[in-house]
């Protein structure tokens, strides 16, 4: 489970949150990701919608869900109920300060 922290941590995802011996939450601001570690030899759609329901009862309601058996992974987002290739970054407030419009130049007005 400590990769799996520090892989959250690497993410920006900074809280962490335990649930039970094999799943924890991890947060960062509103972002919240559900992270299970399940003990099956392969990835089945069961196994992963599983979790998917398991993460979707969790009283926060996480963005994303993280299912792993420590050799492959499946990553969900939450609301659209379909796998994603990776979980997104935690964007940290200096991040979103870089997203904003473009000023207008005297070049832009004039045209």
């Amino acid at each position: 489970m400590d990769a799996l922290i520090q892989k959250m941590h690497d993410l920006g995802y900074t809280e962490i949150e335990e649930v039970s011996e094999n799943a924890f939450l991890a947060k960062h601001g509103e972002g919240r990701v559900y992270v299970e570690r399940v003990a099956e030899k392969e990835l089945r759609p069961e196994v992963v919608n599983n979790v998917l329901y398991k993460a979707m009862e969790h009283p926060s309601y996480p963005q994303f869900a993280f299912v792993t058996n420590n050799a492959s992974n499946a990553y969900l987002s939450i609301a659209e109920e379909k796998a994603i290739p990776e979980i997104p970054r935690a964007v940290t407030r200096e991040e979103s300060t870089l997203f904003h419009k473009r000023q207008l130049t005297k070049r832009d007005t004039w045209s």
